[in-house]
């Protein structure tokens, strides 16, 4: 919950543990600042907290953020009509806001993006374009948080980031699209989770991961793993694909470490050529565009 330390009327005898437990958060003495009931070393002050909690809504915001704005409408319709989720809970950025709000008023671009939502913390699901959604417009996760109202929402406490398909966004727009819920945007010590979201089954036969599980050495080790040989034959694996020696890493988490490290630079060199083709795309660079499709040598003929 959010707790307003120099305007929120706190008992002489509940401040001192929520002091302590500001100021091992590097809160002490900001305007706002999360507060984890639960955390705070003292009944008395937790009870008085979760007094204060029951004006406050649901502050827990996920972030999604997908690779245009196409794959932006398709999660906002799996949202609504697969998840229940109301439309007015859904915020968005998307990109063509600035062309529409110029050149077609009708379009009415802020209430489609539903931005007004992250200011009275309706909304629940926040949808990013990666490419333009890490910068331009100023959201609001603080909420009204200078308001003397006790029911006023004061912002977001919680935001879990679900960076879906990463595989189709450059480096730098994925880490302005994390950036999008930095520190210096949201409240002191509000918690932050970040995931990647890739389907291993869709893209396991893109150019640079088939490359990946057929050729890097953490795979080629694997294979010659006594422990991973047990589980195929255990499990009757015909054709060694990722997914096979990814639900193997699921079950043998010793080995998640180094396998994660793979991904990552596997990750790294396709986001690499995404970048490249965007700016080929913009006319900075002029040569032949770079696949990671299956058939790269074809696709260079086009």
């Amino acid at each position: 919950m959010v707790v307003r330390p120099n305007l929120d009327a706190m008992p002489v005898e509940v401040k001192p543990a929520i002091d302590a437990y500001l100021s091992a958060n590097n809160a002490l003495g900001k305007d706002n600042a999360v507060v984890r009931i639960s955390e705070v070393k003292s009944g008395a002050a937790q009870a008085w907290l979760r007094d204060l909690r029951g004006n406050q809504k649901e502050t827990g915001l996920v972030v999604l953020s997908v690779s245009d704005t196409h794959m932006l409408k398709t999660v906002r319709q799996y949202l609504i009509k697969t998840q229940g989720i109301k439309a007015d809970e859904i915020s968005m950025v998307f990109s063509d806001a600035e062309y529409l709000r110029n050149n077609v008023p009708d379009a009415n671009v802020a209430k489609q993006m539903n931005l007004e939502a992250l200011n009275n913390g309706s909304a629940r699901f926040l949808i990013l374009d990666t490419r333009v959604g890490g910068r331009g417009l100023d959201l609001n996760f603080k909420g009204n948080s200078k308001s003397l109202d006790p029911k006023a929402f004061r912002g977001y406490t919680n935001f879990e980031m679900l960076l879906v398909e990463p595989h189709k966004m450059s480096q730098v727009h994925l880490l302005q699209s994390e950036g999008r819920i930095d520190l210096g945007r949201i409240h002191p010590a509000a918690g932050r989770d970040f995931s990647l979201v890739l389907d291993i089954k869709a893209v396991q036969g893109e150019r640079i991961f088939t490359e990946m599980v057929k050729s890097d050495p953490f795979f080629e080790q694997l294979r010659s793993d006594p422990a991973f040989q047990k589980y195929a034959a255990e499990h009757k694996l015909a054709k060694l694909d990722w997914l096979s020696y990814h639900e193997f890493v699921r079950e043998n988490p010793q080995y998640a470490s180094k396998y994660h490290q793979t991904i990552k630079g596997s990750l790294e060199k396709i986001q690499s050529e995404v970048e490249i083709n965007q700016l080929r795309s913009s006319s900075v660079e002029t040569d032949a565009p770079m696949s990671p499709g299956r058939f790269p040598g074809v696709e260079r003929m086009r």
